[in-house]
């Protein structure tokens, strides 16, 4: 019902001019909003118009303006599965590196996640065994890994 009352003016029996429609936007964008089960106060103009779109798409129902589920939940979105397990198996190789000399050492290797930490903190989430390991194929990444080792003493090296 939120959603509705919010494009209730752009959907119903009144037909308005462009001229009307944008500036009406505007005025909702710049509204401050109790949004429920949100901290923001704030709507997007284009959330607006999807919301708009989605309900004249559900053929005028209020049905078509629920929320849906994220299907991507759970999971990290900016590191794919092959790179989250070889930065893994790098943490366990490495264990007293702190992340951000850890993101360091990514960055040099031109694989580094865009938020090293968000990723560990879910990680850490997402345990595997009881023991609080993770099951890592080995043979999808010994040759990287090994690379991947020889760079980070050639980075100590290079450091001293």
């Amino acid at each position: 019902m939120f959603r509705y009352g919010i494009i209730a003016d752009f959907v119903g029996a009144t037909r308005l001019d462009r001229g009307e429609r944008e500036t009406l936007l505007q005025e909702k964008c710049a509204r401050k909003w109790s949004i429920p089960y949100s901290p923001r106060t704030h709507i997007s103009r284009s959330t607006i118009v999807r919301w708009i779109q989605k309900y004249h798409q559900g053929g005028c129902k209020l049905e078509a303006l629920t929320p849906q589920d994220r299907t991507d939940q759970g999971h990290v979105r900016a590191i794919d599965e092959e790179t989250g397990l070889a930065i893994l198996q790098l943490r366990q190789e490495l264990p007293k590196i702190p992340v951000p000399e850890l993101n360091r050492i990514l960055h040099c290797l031109c694989s580094s996640p865009e938020n090293l930490t968000d990723f560990f903190r879910k990680a850490v989430r997402r345990r595997v065994n009881k023991d609080r390991s993770v099951v890592v194929d080995k043979r999808l990444f010994e040759a990287p890994v090994a690379l991947i080792g020889k760079r980070v003493e050639l980075l100590c090296h290079e450091q001293t």
